[in-house]
């Protein structure tokens, strides 16, 4: 072998024997970095389902006049809670009680059986507020009234008054007409129906026990438009009438009071059966008639100047008894709520529904009673011509009583 081909064998040997051995002096090679683990997201709870509210409001038929005022008002709250309460959604189930009984139960079945609701509230007739109570009493669903009622729909364990019963409501005002109007005797008039002549009777307790009389009571049928037969024969030892008329028979009786010359004080016990639209209709020949009531628009708070505001910038008309009347409901039912910390299970729902015993509403101080009956602020009323309106002009606060 040729010297050079000698060297050339040597160099490669050395070479191969070299790369190892530089590897090896170049230390163990790096750990592979290891792949994280990725962070499994959390599984969010299930959203809780809705609370179901449903409202049996008069669409149609003698009460229609409270359907808008009741879905205005309820929107109020609802919007202002954001449609949600304990952190659950809040929908507002309405149907047409058409102010009859056996339309309102019919109604009150769909709401239980189909739509699943939580509570009720309504209807706004006395008739079909019995009914519909009769019928949830077995399901035991709260059961709440807007208004006033007899007091023997307190019977039924699962119904709340959120104005109180026509009985209790009238009484204080008996009082006051005697004590601060210095009214002497008295001729109830009431259409002739049960829930008007309650409210009469609690009026005359109340006017009886300060020592005032009380002449013959003048039952009205529905329907009566012209007053004439009676205005003629009103006992004249009276110095006022107190009366408790609807569908179209208050306004008739204003008008041809002052037709007749009637020299009586109107007093009407209570007054929302006259919300501003029907003053604007008997225009003077209401001025100085006499009410009480829970609620006017007139009444002089912060709270209730930005409700008035924000009522008429919404829908453009002063806010009514009716309005009030749901609002403070729908309220009442949202502290239950959250008192109950959105437990809608009848049992717990009706317990705290008892508990709420004092809230605040552009109305004034409400409340509910361990007996589910209804208190709040009321107002002595005057009908004036403030600005361009004939409203209800507040005489006296008369303070809550439980």
């Amino acid at each position: 072998m040729s010297k050079i081909k000698l060297v050339l064998a040597v160099s490669l040997a050395v070479v191969l024997i070299a790369i190892p051995l530089f590897g090896a002096c170049a230390g163990p090679e790096p750990a592979p970095t290891p792949t994280p683990t990725p962070t499994p997201t959390p599984t969010p709870p299930p959203e809780k389902p809705p609370i179901k509210i449903g409202a049996l409001i008069a669409y149609t038929g003698p009460a229609v006049t409270t359907s808008k005022p009741h879905e205005y008002a309820f929107e109020m709250v609802l919007d202002k809670a954001g449609w949600e309460v304990a952190g659950r959604k809040i929908e507002l189930i309405k149907e047409d009680a058409a102010g009859d009984p056996v339309v309102s139960v019919e109604k009150a079945r769909k709401m239980v059986e189909t739509d699943e609701v939580d509570i009720i509230l309504g209807p706004m007739m006395g008739s079909g507020l019995e009914a519909v109570a009769a019928f949830l009493e077995p399901w035991g669903i709260p059961h709440m009234h807007t208004s006033h009622a007899l007091q023997t729909v307190m019977e039924h364990e699962n119904v709340f008054m959120a104005g109180g019963t026509n009985e209790t409501v009238a009484y204080p005002w008996g009082v006051h007409a005697y004590d601060k109007l210095g009214l002497k005797r008295v001729i109830p008039m009431y259409s002739d129906y049960s829930s008007a002549k309650a409210y009469l009777n609690g009026f005359t307790e109340g006017f009886v026990s300060r020592g005032g009389t009380v002449a013959e009571a003048v039952a009205i049928p529905f329907g009566t438009l012209d007053f004439g037969p009676y205005l003629t024969k009103l006992d004249k030892t009276a110095d006022c009438v107190a009366f408790f008329l609807v569908a179209g028979s208050n306004l008739a009786f204003v008008k041809q009071s002052n037709e007749y010359g009637l020299d009586m004080t109107l007093l009407l016990t209570p007054a929302f059966p006259f919300e501003e639209t029907d003053l604007a209709e008997v225009k003077d020949t209401g001025l100085g008639m006499i009410g009480f009531a829970a609620y006017s628009p007139e009444i002089d708070t912060p709270i209730n100047k930005a409700f008035v505001q924000e009522y008429r910038d919404r829908y453009e008309v002063y806010p009514g008894f009716a309005a009030m009347q749901a609002y403070s409901s729908m309220t009442l039912v949202l502290e239950a709520l959250k008192a109950a910390e959105g437990d809608t299970t009848p049992a717990k729902l009706i317990a705290a529904l008892k508990g709420v015993s004092e809230y605040e509403v552009p109305g004034g101080t409400y409340g509910m009673t361990p007996e589910r009956s209804g208190v709040s602020d009321t107002y002595a009323l005057e009908v004036a011509k403030i600005g361009d309106r004939y409203a209800w002009k507040v005489l006296e606060k008369i303070p809550i009583r439980k």
